[in-house]
């Protein structure tokens, strides 16, 4: 039998660069679907799951862990309050803050600039109202939201069920750096299209602190500076904005015994707890943050280095009961002498 070699060798050269061929798409498919994954993980808020069924079966030393962190932070509160809180009667109006699921029992104090507006859409997810993906910004802190949700504010109960509430609902807030939520703040409400605070609080700052303002600025109030802003903060004798008011105004935690104290730095962990203990993680899961602006916490060390030690320290002076009672340390900016 004659063996044609050069056609046998082209055949197997031909099957090789096919399996080559088959093998590259297959790869493709993969980092596809792969990268599809992530893009999910990253920019799809909560989903509403049609199957009641975990999407995630947390692990026993996970609990075990996080309820020792909670344990810890109740403490640091307990042990500030006892130093510092005056008892005084229930006042309805307190708890303005704190918005309440009936259906769920829980109680959520929410802070501006600390993740609320993912967790407002996490509420209404658990509402049974909508899927949240859909939900806006805007919307979600509007009066409109409350009231599609069905979700009341604590403060417009009766005492009485005010009481019956802290005492047998789920009770949880978050906190954040207090300076880097200053900054927070001030990026979201005065370097972005921001009309109303402009026109409320930026006309009033750059009057007050800025020398020689031109007609413009004076008139818009739309190009605040950041040293003028903290100016505005360290020598106003106005009650805060709720963007830059302290945790303990907002929530008032030595009269709120909190179950559950979340932190920005933890917060995906720390808002996967808050469901689990909920019994409600087979129903929603909450949005993991994307990365579309530079993180705050890295620009602050950028931007507070330019103000002067004094200045920091008087910005801290504001805020120290919370850095307190919520354990966060004395700020490293290293301001001007």
């Amino acid at each position: 039998m004659v063996v044609a070699w050069p056609s046998l060798a082209m055949h197997y050269v031909v099957k090789g660069t096919r399996f080559i061929a088959l093998l590259a798409i297959l790869v493709i498919l993969v980092l596809l679907i792969f990268q599809s994954k992530n893009f999910i993980d990253h920019y799809t808020p909560c989903i509403w799951t049609k199957e009641p069924k975990s999407r995630e079966t947390l692990s026993n030393e996970f609990l075990k862990n996080e309820e020792t962190e909670q344990e810890i932070r109740r403490q640091k509160v307990e042990d500030v309050c006892s130093r510092n809180q005056k008892e005084t009667p229930l006042n309805p109006n307190q708890f303005d803050f704190i918005l309440v699921d009936d259906k769920h029992k829980l109680l959520y104090c929410y802070t501006p600039k600390v993740g609320c507006t993912n967790w407002k859409k996490v509420l209404y997810t658990l509402s049974g109202k909508w899927n949240s993906t859909n939900l806006t910004g805007s919307y979600v802190h509007s009066q409109k939201f409350l009231i599609d949700a069905g979700i009341r504010k604590l403060s417009s109960y009766k005492v009485s069920e005010i009481k019956n509430k802290l005492e047998n609902y789920i009770k949880f807030m978050f906190v954040r750096e207090p300076l880097e939520r200053v900054l927070s703040a001030y990026r979201d409400k005065f370097t972005l299209n921001n009309s109303y605070f402009h026109k409320l609080f930026g006309r009033k700052i750059i009057q007050m602190f800025r020398e020689n303002a031109n007609r413009t600025s004076q008139a818009k109030g739309n190009d605040v500076q950041f040293h003028e802003f903290v100016k505005y903060l360290t020598t106003t004798k106005e009650s805060f904005e709720p963007h830059w008011k302290q945790y303990h105004k907002l929530c008032h935690p030595c009269i709120v015994n909190y179950t559950i104290i979340g932190k920005y730095e933890t917060l995906y962990k720390d808002s996967t707890y808050v469901l689990q203990r909920a019994g409600v993680s087979h129903k929603v899961t909450f949005p993991k943050s994307g990365f579309h602006h530079r993180k705050t916490s890295d620009l602050a060390h950028e931007i507070y280095p330019k103000l002067s030690e004094k200045t920091i320290h008087k910005l801290w002076q504001l805020y120290s009961v919370d850095y307190d009672m919520f354990d966060y340390s004395y700020p490293d900016y290293h301001g001007t002498g």
